[in-house]
């Protein structure tokens, strides 16, 4: 859910003090949405949400600063702060989200926090639904040109005509079996290599190398 989204949601009624210095703030996506009253709540933000405040830690200008610089800081979204406290946002508050490009909304009196919550996480799940959805639904595609007898190098074109990425097919010893639109350097190779994966912590074995069925190494006794 974009930043906008929210904004026009005609449901919320929210509405928009600060845009963050630029008008293309509002296609910031929201990843998550954290309600809190902590005067610093820095260190349990991760960047992207929607934060949500009562402004109940509010009690002058150098309170409204402590708090929007750490939120600015800790790479949210922007701030949604109710007006129920103040019967409106005191103007420090306002001041301190321009000092620190933060997109400020108001949420009314009459419209809880959990009404907020709820559309912003009930977006965001169900995007991730149609994601997941699109993901299976390729690899079912996939799964039946294979059964159906595809070969290699079209399974290979159809992977990366799905996800727009080129799809290369290597042996275990680096060749090309379906080669991309260029050589590998060598680099690259060894990075693609086996090897190179045992390294980084995934459990291939190494070309002739036999595993026993608990996938260790058979022993040498």
């Amino acid at each position: 859910m974009l930043l906008r989204d929210l904004v026009a949601h005609p449901g919320l009624r929210l509405e928009l003090l600060h845009d963050g210095g630029d008008p293309a703030t509002l296609d910031r996506p929201l990843r998550w949405v954290y309600t809190t009253d902590l005067p610093d709540p820095a260190r349990y933000l991760t960047g992207g949400e929607l934060v949500i405040s009562g402004l109940v830690w509010r009690d002058g200008p150098e309170a409204s600063e402590r708090f929007v610089a750490a939120v600015a800081r800790a790479g949210a979204a922007a701030l949604a702060a109710g007006a129920a406290v103040f019967h409106g946002v005191p103007g420090d508050v306002v001041d301190a989200c321009r000092r620190h490009d933060l997109p400020l909304l108001v949420v009314p009196e009459e419209v809880s926090f959990s009404a907020v919550t709820e559309v912003v996480i009930g977006s965001i799940t169900a995007a991730r639904g149609d994601r997941l959805a699109h993901t299976l639904g390729r690899q079912r595609r996939l799964l039946s040109a294979v059964a159906g007898g595809l070969g290699l190098d079209e399974l290979a074109a159809e992977v990366s005509a799905a996800t727009g990425t080129v799809c290369r097919v290597l042996s275990a010893t680096g060749r090309a079996v379906v080669p991309g639109p260029r050589d590998l350097t060598p680099d690259e190779l060894d990075a693609s290599s086996p090897r190179s994966s045992r390294r980084a912590g995934c459990p291939w074995p190494a070309p002739g190398t036999r595993r026993s069925r608990s996938g260790r190494p058979p022993s040498s006794d």
